[in-house]
């Protein structure tokens, strides 16, 4: 197993984006192959297979009786649009469904739910970016491998209120577990991922996280 780096921050500040970024780059430096692997994609997995066995986008109704008004037209949406469940950046109906089915839905059922689902398929080689983890218990899970925590902030990122659990990261964040970096807006777009990525994994290797 190489390194395993977990990025947090708000929705919007460039998390994919960066682990792409980062994964290129570890290749070429290391060598090793790099896999950015989400909690969320296990996620976006079961809520494609439930789109696809509900079948009529107008069973969801019994299908799921407490599922909120504003959560089933994600739902529905997922069954129209498969393809939208995985798209980034994600739809404002596709993430109130993503958000509610794994927390509201499935961590409310079980608490370990994603951990299980995410420990159970972790790669056993190569480097491991990533890209999602939401939840206090998701980045002591990550430490618990090995893994190191990446605190993501961007001047002029996008972000959407943190109404939701999901995206309460100043409630559980903490600085002596991890480190906060501030992803540069310069240069160009084409060539800002791979600065930044650089960037970062300078920061990590002056701090010894390499």
């Amino acid at each position: 197993m190489g390194l395993i780096i977990g990025l947090v921050g708000y929705a919007g500040v460039g998390k994919s984006t960066l682990a792409k970024a980062l994964t290129v780059e570890l290749e070429k430096t290391t060598e090793i192959d790099a896999t950015v692997y989400s909690f969320g994609k296990a996620l976006r997995d079961e809520i494609w297979e439930q789109a696809k066995a509900i079948g009529d986008y107008q069973r969801v109704e019994t299908a799921f009786p407490d599922m909120p008004g504003e959560v089933k037209v994600g739902m529905r949406l997922a069954m129209l649009k498969p393809d939208c469940i995985y798209s980034k950046p994600t739809e404002p109906e596709i993430r109130l469904l993503l958000q509610w089915w794994g927390t509201d839905y499935r961590r409310k059922q079980d608490p370990q739910y994603w951990l299980k689902r995410w420990a159970a398929n972790l790669p056993d080689r190569g480097h491991v970016i990533v890209d999602d983890a939401r939840f206090g218990n998701e980045a002591e899970l990550i430490r618990l491998f090995g893994g190191k925590m990446i605190r993501l902030e961007r001047e002029d990122a996008a972000t959407i209120a943190p109404a939701h659990a999901s995206e309460r990261l100043d409630d559980w964040w903490d600085d002596s577990k991890g480190i906060r970096y501030k992803l540069h807006t310069t240069p160009t777009p084409r060539f800002r991922e791979t600065y930044n990525a650089r960037q970062l994994l300078k920061v990590m290797n002056a701090i010894g996280w390499s």
